[in-house]
């Protein structure tokens, strides 16, 4: 579901099932831009204060990213270069916008319809660097989120953790391919629909000479490989490349599915650990929510299944405890308890601007 539309649902939400929250957007709604903002900025920073420690270190990475940020690269600067991997090819590289025709085709018929997110911060491996989207979500989907006692749905917590989670260098090289725009044999590039998405997708698809080459050249440092490849090499070349995606997408969707359930424990989790979140939340309290010791247990276990299978075990053991330690039971408050301390602070600094009256 894109960003804006989960926003606008949550704010709909906000205003049918929560009469304080109702009246505290209806007043907001009322103020002029600046009055808003200066609202919005108020509540941010009060929650770098927060007394509860999960929102705290949230919105300190919100405020104070641990990483450098950049814009996202326009699409064509997202594409490997048909010139410098492929010159025999002649490919003239043209854009195909996102929702045009061709691009629905695209996605209806590679991605099975699932349209590639936009507007979200992402995570850069190569740069490890943060991605913002074009757009900020609109100051009062921000309220909105926080009043309900959620971070915004816009992808940055997500990114962070992702980031702090991944530290190894040649996992990102591969990450970095992945992350390249999907370009057909007539040299189409398709706006936000990345190499990631179409091996993701495991349906039949063209494979460029142009992103054939780029691998060979940048994942496996081969310089002997020139287009125009022979067809008796196709099926080799794209195995390997199938090898490699495979590796990386273990990697990510391992990481991404802690990062989701770390600064936000009560956020849906990804699609993989729909079944499991427990697991992620009990690996969060097991490493006290702290990113460096998470980045230890995950290198010792790197497989998802013997990562969730250990942690299993140790928690069972303080599980069975009738006085587990205090800091197990800590870790489950303060998962608990999150929602409410964020809802608690911003209500509170709302009532110091006069709009819960």
């Amino acid at each position: 579901m894109p960003p804006l539309l989960v926003g606008s649902i949550l704010l709909l939400r906000v205003m049918q099932s929560d009469p304080i929250g109702e009246h505290a957007l209806a007043r907001f709604h009322e103020l002029d831009p600046v009055d808003r903002t200066e609202v919005v900025v108020s509540v941010l920073d009060t929650l770098r204060a927060s007394d509860h420690e999960l929102v705290r270190q949230a919105a300190e990475l919100r405020a104070e990213p641990p990483f450098p940020t950049a814009a996202m690269p326009a699409p064509l600067e997202r594409a490997f270069d048909a010139d410098r991997y492929a010159p025999a090819l002649g490919l003239e590289t043209t854009l195909v916008r996102r929702g045009s025709p061709r691009w629905k085709r695209v996605v209806r018929d590679l991605l099975r319809g699932h349209e590639p997110p936009r507007n979200r911060w992402s995570w850069d491996p190569a740069q490890r660097r943060l991605l913002a989207p074009p757009a900020p979500p609109p100051e009062e989907e921000v309220l909105a989120a926080l009043i309900a006692g959620s971070w915004p749905d816009d992808g940055f917590l997500d990114a962070v953790g992702f980031g702090l989670l991944d530290d190894d260098a040649h996992m990102a090289r591969i990450g970095a391919y992945f992350d390249h725009l999907y370009r057909d044999r007539l040299g189409r590039v398709y706006e936000d629909v990345t190499l990631y998405d179409v091996w993701n997708s495991q349906r039949r698809f063209e494979v460029s000479d142009v992103e054939a080459i780029a691998f060979l050249r940048e994942i496996e440092g081969d310089r002997r490989t020139v287009s125009p490849i022979p067809t008796s090499r196709h099926d080799e070349i794209y195995r390997r490349i199938e090898e490699a995606f495979v590796r990386w997408r273990a990697y990510r969707v391992l990481r991404e599915g802690l990062a989701r359930r770390w600064s936000t424990p009560h956020a849906a989790p990804t699609p993989t650990f729909a079944a499991v979140a427990e697991r992620l939340d009990q690996a969060w309290v097991l490493t006290r929510h702290e990113p460096s010791r998470m980045r230890v247990r995950l290198g010792g276990t790197p497989e998802r299944k013997a990562f969730l299978a250990a942690v299993n075990v140790e928690a069972l053991t303080y599980l069975g405890m009738t006085n587990p330690p205090e800091w197990w039971t800590e870790g489950w408050r303060l998962r608990e308890t999150q929602p409410g301390a964020l809802r608690r602070d911003t209500l509170e600094v709302l009532r110091l601007f006069r709009l819960l009256r």
